[in-house]
């Protein structure tokens, strides 16, 4: 597979005399190259717009009018995605991809009419009167990538359990995760129960579970997992102020992250939190499972109860008494993404009430970010709340930005 861009000239050249034209030789691996080409099953797909939308914004930052993403079989080159070129496929021997799959090396073309290789190819000559070209070999023989382990066709696809009792929830997050090249829905269940039976046949990369469900609750399903074996689980609840401390329950069993669903309109959400979904799938798909340890057993903290906590004016010092100066000149700012809240759990419940103010911001959606903080604060020395506009930061205090938003911290003075 190759990325292309290339630069079209506005006018064709003006000569008539023959030009030369060196079509692209056969590597010596042609056979295997092909043969791994083949197990990438992307030849003749439809176009995807997982690819386009790279396509583009890869032509948008580079600031070329034509890039291609370009796959080069036994006598075509066939375009997977392309921008500023109006064809999928040409033959093989006018094509600048079969010259970097012979020399194995990017190719660069400052002036196609002045490279004998190329002056006289009918992509020069002829539209879309390519000028300058440039391109990089992504994937060889064995369908491995040159600099970085390849995504989509290339990769072992992540095997996916979907356990939600609505059928309704199955059918729609089947049909986002499905459309991923990258992702397998193996199936799809009402509750733990059945999921643990199709489990025994074969055990999924990723679970996406439901919290609130009949015979055994999502929690208890989690716990089990992690117990018997380790296993991503992303949770996709409900967006609700009530389920958001049972949400957090199965977060410190060792759930990954969280996704949220509305109760209604689901349909609409297929459409706006598919890209959400699959990146936390994906994401999940790469998580270190060797540290998906719940914080005991049972889900609960392994910490001794907090002490109890020292008032602001305490910790701070009183005014004018220099202590606000000395401690918030100090302040520790945390950003943490996927899988990060048993992460953050572990660094705050082992700080002093003493340390510098701490600011947070933690990828999770709305109105959990408050049960979460406050069900850190339950645990922790320090003093963790939820990020109020125009709060003073404190030592002792850790401020976690609302969830789905950004935080901004300001100084004033001595004090932020």
């Amino acid at each position: 597979m190759t990325l292309t861009r290339a630069v079209p000239c506005s006018l064709p050249s003006s000569k008539t005399a023959a030009l030369p034209m060196v079509a692209p030789q056969m590597p010596a691996d042609e056979a295997q190259r092909l043969a791994a080409l083949q197990r990438l099953a992307l030849l003749d797909t439809p176009a995807t717009e997982s690819f386009d939308r790279i396509t583009r914004l890869a032509a948008k930052a580079l600031g070329v009018p034509m890039l291609l993403v370009s796959l080069v079989d036994a006598d075509r080159q066939w375009f997977k995605s392309c921008v500023g070129l109006d064809a999928t496929q040409t033959s093989r021997d006018v094509s600048f991809c079969g010259h970097v799959v012979f020399e194995r090396r990017t190719l660069v073309v400052p002036d196609a009419a002045r490279d004998p290789r190329f002056a006289g190819n009918p992509l020069v000559t002829g539209p879309p009167y390519v000028r300058a070209y440039l391109e990089r070999r992504r994937l060889g023989a064995s369908g491995g990538n040159h600099e970085r382990r390849p995504v989509g066709g290339g990769m072992k696809k992540i095997n996916v359990l979907i356990v939600d009792d609505s059928a309704v929830v199955r059918q729609v997050l089947s049909e986002q995760l499905a459309a991923d090249p990258s992702i397998s829905v193996m199936g799809a269940v009402s509750d733990p129960i059945f999921a643990m039976a199709r489990m025994k046949l074969q055990w999924p990369d990723v679970i996406v579970l439901d919290v609130e469900m009949p015979r055994m609750d999502g929690v208890n399903f989690l716990r089990k997992i992690m117990e018997e074996r380790p296993t991503p689980v992303v949770i996709c609840s409900t967006l609700t102020e009530k389920g958001a401390a049972t949400t957090l329950d199965a977060l410190a069993a060792g759930a990954v992250c969280i996704v949220t669903k509305p109760k209604l309109g689901l349909k609409r959400f297929m459409e706006d939190a598919s890209a959400d979904l699959i990146a936390a799938v994906k994401a999940a798909g790469h998580v270190n499972v060797a540290r998906l340890k719940p914080s005991t057993a049972r889900g609960e903290s392994v910490h001794k109860a907090a002490a109890p906590k020292l008032t602001a004016d305490v910790v701070a010092g009183p005014p004018g008494g220099g202590a606000m100066t000395k401690t918030t000149e100090r302040i520790v700012a945390i950003g943490t993404s996927t899988g990060g809240t048993q992460a953050l759990e572990r660094v705050l419940t082992g700080l002093p009430r003493g340390c510098p103010g701490i600011v947070v911001v933690q990828h999770m959606p709305e109105q959990f970010t408050a049960a979460f903080a406050a069900r850190l604060d339950g645990l922790c020395q320090v003093n963790v709340t939820e990020a109020v506009n125009g709060e003073r930061l404190l030592p002792g205090h850790v401020i976690i930005a609302p969830g789905g938003k950004h935080l901004m911290l300001r100084r004033s003075g001595a004090y932020y």
